[in-house]
């Protein structure tokens, strides 16, 4: 911070009232305000000063020949309107109190106090005060503030100037700011700023893309570890000052160390089964698993879990008065049942036969505690596990393990609801190059609510004046869907929004013509539009606009083939290309058959059933 150059023609002895003349003050750059206070207060001081003059009087310190006003800037500003308007002289006497330079930006920040000043100017205040020499704890006892609120507010002022001043702007809210104090790279925080502009900036995207791969302390990895045990090799963490949570800093670390006790905890079934194998996430790299009945289920374990499901069945018997107290009980008996499942499975009994041609796969659940999953089987192994003989059973004598019972649905419900919004996106980049349809789809709408009575959500075609969120999907702003539709949306004429006020907003824009209203409306329409409930209906938009999904969206690695299992993706290679191709790449990383995929010549033309 520049340091204020002393007055040497003025002696400072006291904090006594002096009179100086309004031409030998000016607005020092020490003063923290940026941000006016509003209008209204403005007007009420300025009325204030021209009836009974400074009641208050300014704290300066001596600058150069003048005298800067570190506190005060309100009264100064209004005084130099006065002057302006030939209220008052040059030589009109202001009441001051001359203080010592370092003291400058407490005194600043406690006089602007009383009228309130924008939380970046605060922020920067007490960064000021820190780097003059103060301690957190004299800030706390001087302001009356606690020390927590102080180290927030100095967390906040770390955060990159050009952030700050979009949120002294409007362009970015304090919740925004909090969320971007997870990381001091300035870069990198305007980096995120860049990449969630034009949609998705909330505070979750952005401590996601700051923190990048790091966990929170109460994930379950790091309770498999313990955070006492983390630190002592050497980790670190990041506390979230906000929200009292922490990240761990190094996560390859922590990986290591919990790869070291699951091997460990592995160890003790390599003998009995043909293979075994540790896992930091979801396994996902086997073809089905084999069916065994429990034996020696603990009484205690067998009751807990009945009970959890016997509740989870009555809370849902009631599902329409639900509350978010009884959505936080369905989640939270989810997970009990899910934990207590876990504990069952190292119940099963499986035979010697079952055992020479499946595996274990050893993990951990959000608790921390081990996740014991036997008789995976790998798609090397299927012959042997479901010989020809066993799966031509049918009927009462089939058998249990037979391809034909595992779950047909090879997506995720999050890779489903992805696909539902690669779909709805690219009809909505369709319906807003049709006017007529557009139109009529908005009338339509209109009519059924307001004239018909229908209420909102039971119409069939479900419109709204706020676009489609699409923020879930994470890649979806990159899709070529995306960027044609940006690129319609700066074409439309909004030239009239540019003026000040609404009635001169709305005056210009019916000025427009009537192609270009048409324009405007079809897009607006478009992006507020949600697939319809009704088959019927969906099939009149969709043929009238001549949709072919394939136009617009294809299969790729990244956006499909990476988030199914591997026997799933050899199933695919296997009916689009070849069984032969299927057997050839058996024994390949998951990733690398997806590769294959998404380049075959033989798979331009394949698309998800779903997405048909």
């Amino acid at each position: 911070m520049k340091k204020a150059v002393k007055n040497k023609n003025v002696i400072i002895t006291s904090n006594e009232i002096v009179m100086i003349k309004f031409k030998h003050l000016f607005l020092s750059e020490f003063n923290v305000r940026q941000v006016p206070a509003s209008k209204a207060e403005d007007k009420l001081l300025n009325a204030s000063i021209k009836a009974y003059g400074v009641k208050q009087n300014l704290v300066v310190v001596p600058e150069g020949a003048k005298n800067g006003v570190i506190a005060g800037g309100r009264r100064y500003k209004q005084l130099e309107a006065l002057l302006d308007e030939g209220c008052i002289t040059g030589d009109y006497l202001v009441p001051c109190v001359i203080e010592k330079s370092e003291n400058i930006s407490a005194i600043s920040l406690a006089e602007n106090i009383k009228a309130t000043m924008h939380p970046a100017d605060e922020f920067a205040a007490f960064q000021s005060m820190i780097e003059e020499g103060k301690t957190v704890a004299e800030i706390s006892n001087e302001f009356g503030v606690s020390q927590s609120v102080i180290k927030q507010r100095l967390k906040m002022a770390g955060v990159s100037g050009t952030l700050l001043n979009l949120y002294r702007a409007g362009s970015v809210n304090l919740d925004e700011i909090m969320a971007f104090t997870i990381s001091d790279d300035h870069e990198r925080q305007v980096a995120c700023y860049n990449n969630f502009v034009n949609g998705g900036l909330n505070p979750r995207n952005i401590k996601k893309f700051l923190l990048d791969t790091a966990l929170l302390t109460s994930h379950g990895m790091v309770k498999l570890v313990t955070l006492k045990a983390y630190k002592k090799a050497g980790g670190t963490t990041i506390a979230d000052l906000f929200e009292s949570t922490s990240y761990i800093n190094d996560r390859d670390l922590l990986e290591e160390m919990a790869l070291e006790i699951l091997n460990k905890k592995a160890a003790t079934f390599k003998k009995n089964w043909k293979w075994v194998e540790v896992s930091l996430s979801h396994y996902d790299d086997y073809e089905t698993e084999l069916s065994a009945e429990f034996k020696d289920v603990p009484k205690k374990l067998i009751q807990e879990l009945e009970q959890k499901e016997k509740a989870l069945d009555t809370l849902n018997e009631n599902w329409e008065d639900w509350t978010d107290k009884e959505d936080a009980l369905e989640t939270e008996l989810e997970g009990s049942i899910e934990d207590l499942e876990n504990k069952r499975e190292q119940y099963r009994h499986f035979s010697d036969e079952q055992k020479a041609v499946s595996g274990v796969v050893v993990g951990f659940d959000g608790n921390g505690e081990f996740t014991i999953k036997l008789g995976y089987v790998k798609k090397e192994d299927m012959k042997l596990a479901f010989p020809p003989a066993k799966k031509a059973k049918s009927g009462s004598e089939a058998n249990d393990n037979s391809l034909d019972n595992t779950d047909s649905s090879i997506e995720s419900n999050a890779l489903k609801a992805d696909l539902d919004n690669y779909k709805l996106q690219a009809l909505q980049s369709e319906l807003m190059t049709d006017d007529k349809l557009t139109y009529d789809l908005m009338v339509f709408t209109l009519a059924s609510t307001v004239i018909a009575g229908v209420w909102p959500f039971s119409l069939s075609v479900v419109l709204s004046i706020t676009p489609y969120n699409f923020s879930s999907t994470h890649d979806i702003l990159e899709t070529d869907v995306s960027k044609r539709a940006e690129l319609y949306k700066e074409s439309l004429d909004m030239a009239w929004y540019s003026h000040e006020s609404e009635g001169d907003r709305f005056k210009a824009f019916r000025e427009l013509t009537n192609a270009q209203k048409k324009r405007i409306l079809s897009y607006c329409t478009a992006v507020s539009y949600r697939s319809s409930t009704s088959e019927s209906l969906e099939k009149v938009i969709t043929d009238t606009v001549s949709f072919e999904i394939g136009q617009h969206w294809k299969p790729t690695k990244e956006n499909y083939f990476s988030r199914i299992k591997k026997g799933d993706l050899l199933a695919i290679g296997g009916t689009a290309i070849d069984a032969q191709w299927a057997e050839d790449n058996a024994k390949l990383p998951k990733g690398q058959i997806a590769d294959k995929l998404d380049c075959a010549d033989a798979m331009v033309s394949w698309m998800p059933d779903s997405m048909g």
